[in-house]
């Protein structure tokens, strides 16, 4: 009897393990069921627009309203005219499958045998994913209006372009096949569900045929289909003539003078945004980030003492917080004006360059938060680089589409973090070949960031009774 019971306490976890792997894309369904129950219809945001139009309006009506005075989102809306108006049952198993295919897409944006050297790769997407901040998950892909626009567009942009990034790291540039239909016809119509992920998807996939032809002397007759395809799709959004009316309202009601400041003052709006979103909005991932740099440039041979500094440099997102956010006996409050004085640069008029009437406290704070992040910025972008090569570049040149677009919107200020999603997952995609060179203790920490996020999400939904974030 004894023997028996020492047996089976090595063959249950084993099984367990087993069907975690062989069952991975349903456990996450699962998991992510789960959280999207938790959503309710907001009645004080577009989820009660949707919900009277499709009252209202039959869907060809609808879809050539909005077409004329609003938004080419015709996916996404027309998918909102449907779930708004159906049990909310309904939307938490598309939202799940959503999540899931955002999950499988990026796993298999690594080549087939990377993925066989960790079973668990899945896993450690999902782990990676739960690093982006609360608010980030939260306004896009737990909230009805936020998932079909965000959620859904970044899960089929990352699917229509995982297997030409797989090829990035195979040799001969094979891999990137995307001969199947749903492939084919992913990125263009991921333009009608969202700009911003069309547009920076479509940049890997520009620097992907380049690439190839570059090093290889190949031209791929897909990826240069859906190239086309896509610019068409752009090209059908740019001319629809609800644009000019939408710009107009977004104007009046988010950013009354955009049309009238000049494009440096623009610019420096458009820094603070980029620096707030990067280092406070998307601050759990950079710190991940962050520590996984750290580890590799510490493995480098032949160190000197500028690899060193970096290792430290690099620590910095995470320690922070612990210092001055309540984990420790004695504070620090000079800490958040020398690392987060982002909205400082708002005293500087760029057309009145007198300096001197404006404190000197202000002008320093403003330029060790400044200094110290553009430097922080800098050496990650070329550790990124360096350790994942062309694909990384690719990733980047597409990250920093995703961020610039918004120079030119006005909406800016409207769309909240929800916008930082399609950024954040392209971060994910960045570090997910080099994090199995990482050992289990940090991939524990990255674990317990995760868990911490998910529970932040949690309690905060219970505070809002359960109603999105953002």
């Amino acid at each position: 009897m004894l023997n028996y019971m020492k047996t089976n306490k090595k063959i249950y976890p084993k099984k367990i393990l087993l069907l975690l792997v062989t069952h991975k894309y349903l456990v996450i369904f699962i998991g992510f069921l789960i959280l999207s129950s938790f959503v309710r219809i907001d009645t004080l945001s577009d989820d009660n627009f949707f919900q009277s139009a499709g009252k209202n309006y039959d869907l060809l009506g609808f879809l050539q309203i909005r077409y004329n005075t609003w938004s080419t989102r015709f996916l996404a809306e027309g998918l909102l005219y449907f779930f708004t108006n159906l049990p909310i049952m309904f939307w938490r198993i598309a939202n799940a499958a959503a999540w899931t295919l955002l999950i499988f897409s990026i796993t298999n944006s690594l080549p087939k045998v990377h993925r066989n050297k960790n079973k668990y790769t899945a896993y450690i997407v999902v782990a990676l994913v739960f690093a982006i901040n609360a608010s980030i998950l939260a306004s896009s892909g737990f909230q009805v209006t936020g998932s079909f626009n965000y959620i859904l567009a970044v899960s089929l942009g990352i699917y229509s372009s995982s297997n030409i990034l797989a090829s990035f790291l195979v040799k001969n540039g094979s891999g990137g096949k995307n001969n199947s239909i749903s492939k084919l016809i992913a990125l263009p119509l991921t333009i009608f569900i969202n700009e911003q992920v069309g547009l920076s998807i479509l940049v890997i996939y520009i620097l992907y045929v380049i690439y190839l032809y570059s090093k290889y002397r190949i031209i791929k007759t897909n990826e240069l289909v859906i190239i086309m395809m896509t610019f068409l799709s752009l090209a059908i959004v740019y001319f629809a003539p609800g644009n000019h009316a939408r710009l107009t309202a977004e104007v009046k009601n988010w950013y009354p003078n955009f049309l009238t400041i000049s494009a440096v003052f623009k610019l420096k709006i458009f820094i603070i945004w980029v620096f707030t979103s990067l280092v406070i909005k998307m601050s759990l991932l950079l710190s991940v980030c962050g520590l996984i740099i750290s580890y590799l440039v510490l493995k480098i041979k032949n160190k000197k003492l500028i690899h060193y500094l970096a290792a430290v440099i690099m620590l910095v997102p995470i320690a922070l917080p612990l210092i001055n956010t309540g984990y420790t006996v004695i504070q620090y409050p000079e800490i958040d004006k020398l690392f987060y004085s982002f909205d400082f640069l708002n005293v500087y008029s760029l057309y009145k360059p007198n300096l001197p009437l404006y404190p000197s406290s202000t002008l320093f704070y403003t330029f060790t938060t400044y200094s110290f992040w553009t430097v922080y910025m800098v050496i990650l972008i070329y550790y990124f680089i360096k350790f994942t090569k062309f694909r990384g570049l690719s990733i980047l040149m597409a990250f920093t589409a995703s961020m610039g677009i918004f120079y030119f919107s006005p909406t800016l200020f409207a769309s909240g973090n929800r916008i930082l999603l399609l950024p954040s997952a392209l971060i994910i995609l960045i570090i997910l070949p080099i994090i199995n060179k990482i050992p289990n203790g940090y991939k524990l920490i990255i674990l317990c960031i995760s868990t911490l996020n998910i529970i932040t999400l949690l309690l905060i939904w219970m505070g809002n009774g359960f109603t999105s974030i953002y």
